[in-house]
């Protein structure tokens, strides 16, 4: 009976040395009827802590029995079996994260089965991995269970992105539907970045950029960043060019004049690029006039309606017409001419003036002569005037009072 116990002596040594981690198991080792039983006790322990491990990831093989290496983007299964002495094979499993490690190990690429304990998937991210594997006495994730700390390696795909397609630049107009779109080759899965002049948009995560419709502030610099487990690859950047019709911020009004008159018909016009302008009258188009304002001389061949149309790239747009009426001509006539006051060298004189003529005030010294000579002009005057004038060496002048021309 000694001989049979020390056997199992011996190969508690050798677990010893062998699994230096059972030593820090002394809870494993339950009480026991017979030395016998408590070096089984203790072995199953070992098992246990130990563990019995293999994993497949594609070529990677398994380095230890608490780490596995995988690859980026190719799938990867990692099975580890518990036991336990007490209660044998768990009947449930759980993972989780260990800090850095994100908690949820799904946004890794990884999932558990809950029955069999095996962790697969497809890894998203290369570099070192800490998961926590729990086996479960129930099938319902409680109980009793035993944890273990596990170690996975990832490595990079292998691959960077190349961009195989660029963006191209376009030249739109407000309203369009556009569309900027990227093609990469490496190790997928791919993620994307779109760039507007220097700035990440939020909301530019796929290989395409879409305008629906597209607006004027959409005018900019597009780049995108093509990235995956090995590196990334940016893109050319494209300008997406947008332009706008024309629009009237200012129509011509209606105007009224005497023939002969300068007349002026203003407008003017927003649009990229900056619109140009061409009048026309009656709807005939007039010759060199391309300003935003147009210039006439009112007459019976400049009476009737005007307007513009303002032109870019993106569209053209007629303004409101505006209408030019002749007003009646008014001939102004002679009025009478009165002495206000009369003075010992000077007189004064007035009479009422139309405010569109020009009156010129005239002179004789003798009744002898036929030649009358101007001694005041008075233009631009409207009611009431008064003119001063000389008396004459002799203290005594014929006057009237004529209409002069301008």
């Amino acid at each position: 009976m000694k001989r049979l116990l020390q056997v199992p002596s011996l190969l508690v040594a050798v677990f010893l040395q062998l699994a230096p981690m059972g030593r820090t198991l002394p809870a494993q080792i339950l009480p026991a009827a017979s030395p016998f039983a408590v070096v089984w006790q203790f072995l199953i322990g070992v098992v246990a802590v130990t563990g019995s491990f293999h994993a497949v990831s594609g070529a990677t093989t398994l380095l230890s029995p608490k780490t596995a290496r995988g690859k980026v983007g190719q799938a990867f299964d990692y099975k580890a079996d518990i036991f336990s002495d007490q209660y044998g094979t768990p009947r449930s499993y759980s993972a989780t994260g260990i800090s850095p490690t994100p908690k949820n190990i799904g946004t890794l690429g990884f999932v558990v089965d809950n029955l069999s304990g095996i962790i697969s998937g497809i890894p998203n991210k290369a570099g070192t991995l800490k998961i926590k594997l729990t086996g479960w006495d129930r099938s319902n994730l409680s109980g009793d269970s035993a944890s273990y700390n596990i170690t996975f390696t990832i490595d990079p795909g292998g691959t960077a992105p190349t961009i195989s397609e660029q963006p191209k630049a376009q030249t739109v107009n407000v309203g369009d539907t556009v569309e900027l779109r990227v093609s990469a080759t490496g190790d997928s899965p791919f993620t994307f970045q779109w760039i507007r002049n220097g700035i990440e948009l939020s909301g530019g995560r796929n290989s395409t950029l879409n305008f629906s419709p597209v607006a004027l502030s959409d005018d900019a610099d597009y780049s995108v960043r093509v990235t995956n487990a090995s590196g990334n690859a940016p893109s050319a950047t494209v300008h997406l060019t947008v332009f706008a019709p024309p629009t009237f911020t200012l129509h011509p009004s209606n105007r009224s004049a005497q023939a002969g008159t300068s007349v002026s018909f203003r407008t003017a016009a927003t649009g990229k690029p900056t619109p140009t302008y061409q009048w026309f009258h009656e709807n005939v188009l007039l010759v060199n006039s391309t300003n935003a304002t147009l210039q006439v001389t009112a007459s019976e061949l400049t009476k009737g309606t005007h307007h513009a149309v303002a032109s870019n790239s993106a569209g053209s747009v007629p303004c409101s017409p505006a209408t030019l009426t002749l007003e009646p001509t008014v001939v102004p006539t002679v009025p009478p001419l009165h002495i206000l006051s009369v003075g010992e060298i000077n007189s004064t004189l007035e009479f009422t003036a139309s405010p569109s003529a020009v009156y010129v005030i005239e002179y004789l010294d003798t009744l002898n002569s036929t030649l009358w000579v101007p001694a005041v002009t008075q233009s631009n005057r409207s009611g009431s005037v008064s003119a001063q004038v000389h008396n004459g060496e002799i203290g005594a002048r014929y006057w009237r009072l004529r209409l002069g021309t301008n």
